[in-house]
């Protein structure tokens, strides 16, 4: 389960160059390519709100994620990072006049080797829970205000006979070819007679979506999945794809069936050990989960987060973090498998961390 995402709708403006940081904020017009901090894991980003679902561009140069505007209307934008740390290199928020009475959600960005970035927009009014507007666009580099849309969210989807309402890990598996977990978005307050609204995906369809311009239609393939299953993730270099359940990992194979790739080992000090994040690059997988300690007389019950890199039958704890250190989200591996960035989540702060895997 995951908080009810920030919401989206306008005109999208670009900002170039160092008028947007995600690090401490600096007078001087310059642009880094290197981390803020050498400390490992590297910490890549440090506005206030939330840094969240990270990924890798196509060719490896960048990192694009999502994070909070900060302005009165909740918006949410894009931007990207240098693959190694450093300054945002380009920032897209839906920003059109007269659209300040509206939440606007740019969630999901996956950027290809050209310069296209697709991502998804969720509007709804500022105060509002349920968005009214949700769709697919694909933004070409320099020309960021004639973002084209390409699919209707929120509609039904003859492919999958039903509708969609979140698009989720989208990431580019062909050259026109873009992948994602499609799945029912099922919203409820959680604290009642308080608010605490909580957003629950249900997994509808792995969907492949070929982009279509101008008058030419989007093509789109549907192959349905449990309603538990929790993500997807694209091998670039193998166009392998698999899909993430809370007890296992399936390889969705060519004839649309499915096989197990991959399922936590049975272990008496992760009795409850469920998957919440994962990545697939050049043959390696690095895995995301959560467990609650084995009680113990008179001590309290710590969850424990794990990032795990995994290798066939073995398995590599690649960091850690237990109770108050908050927990390890969504993660994203570059196409040569050799650098993984994370969520860390801890309190109100979310961040995004760098390893380089062993």
């Amino acid at each position: 389960m995951t908080r009810l995402p920030h919401l989206i709708a306008g005109v999208l403006g670009t900002l170039l160059g160092a008028c947007g940081h995600t690090e401490p904020f600096t007078a001087a017009d310059t642009t880094l390519f290197e981390p803020f901090s050498p400390v490992t894991p590297v910490r890549l980003t440090f506005a206030a709100g939330a840094n969240l679902r990270p990924a890798f561009s196509e060719d490896g140069a960048q990192i694009t994620y999502s994070f909070v505007r900060g302005t009165p209307d909740r918006d949410r934008c894009l931007a990207t990072l240098p693959a190694g740390g450093g300054t945002r290199l380009r920032t897209l928020c839906w920003t059109a006049q007269g659209q300040d009475t509206l939440a606007d959600g740019l969630e999901l960005g996956a950027l290809a080797a050209d310069g296209r970035l697709a991502f998804t927009r969720y509007t709804s009014r500022v105060n509002g829970v349920v968005p009214n507007d949700a769709a697919l666009f694909i933004s070409r580099e320099g020309e960021a205000v004639n973002a084209e849309r390409v699919l209707d969210l929120f509609v039904f989807q003859p492919a999958g006979g039903t509708a969609w309402d979140y698009l989720l890990d989208l990431t580019w598996s062909g050259p026109n070819e873009l992948t994602a977990l499609a799945t029912d978005a099922v919203i409820i307050n959680r604290c009642p007679p308080g608010i605490c609204w909580d957003t629950t995906y249900v997994g509808l369809h792995v969907a492949t979506i070929q982009p279509g311009s101008g008058t030419t239609a989007s093509v789109v393939t549907a192959v349905a999945v449990q309603p538990a299953a929790g993500g997807v993730a694209v091998d670039r270099a193998t166009g392998r794809r698999y899909i993430r359940y809370p007890d296992r990992v399936e390889e969705l194979l060519a004839n649309g069936t499915t096989t197990v790739a991959y399922e936590p080992p049975a272990d008496p000090a992760r009795p409850d050990f469920r998957l919440t994040g994962l990545a697939v690059a050049a043959d390696r997988m690095v895995v995301s989960g959560i467990y609650l300690e084995p009680p113990a007389p008179g001590a309290q019950r710590d969850s424990v987060s794990q990032l795990r890199r995994v290798d066939g039958t073995s398995e590599q704890v690649l960091a850690s973090r237990r109770g108050v250190e908050g927990r390890i989200g969504a993660v994203a591996l570059d196409p040569t498998g050799e650098r993984v960035v994370f969520e860390g989540r801890a309190g109100n702060s979310r961040n995004l961390f760098l390893l380089e895997l062993p």
